[in-house]
């Protein structure tokens, strides 16, 4: 693992999480859910978890983020058709 791989992850997620819970992209929902991301890995640094398992974490959420924003554009493309 290199330097910057804990912030590139962090990178991909912020950005997706907000469009999932905002329906597009925008500041506030970057900003919400890079608060929301921070505490959650906070936690679990205060819980002792072993720092593989919080990559590990964060692969996961990143991977569900997508599959619910896949979910919600083919529920749009429902409504269109």
């Amino acid at each position: 693992m290199g330097l910057g791989n804990d912030y590139l992850m962090d990178t991909f997620i912020n950005p997706l999480l907000g469009m999932v819970v905002f329906g597009r992209f925008s500041t506030l929902g970057v900003i919400i859910s890079a608060l929301v991301i921070t505490a959650v890995l906070n936690i679990c640094i205060i819980l002792g978890m072993n720092l593989t398992l919080i990559q590990i974490t964060k692969r996961g959420v990143l991977l569900g983020i997508i599959l619910i924003r896949g979910i919600q554009l083919q529920r749009q493309r429902r409504k269109f058709l």
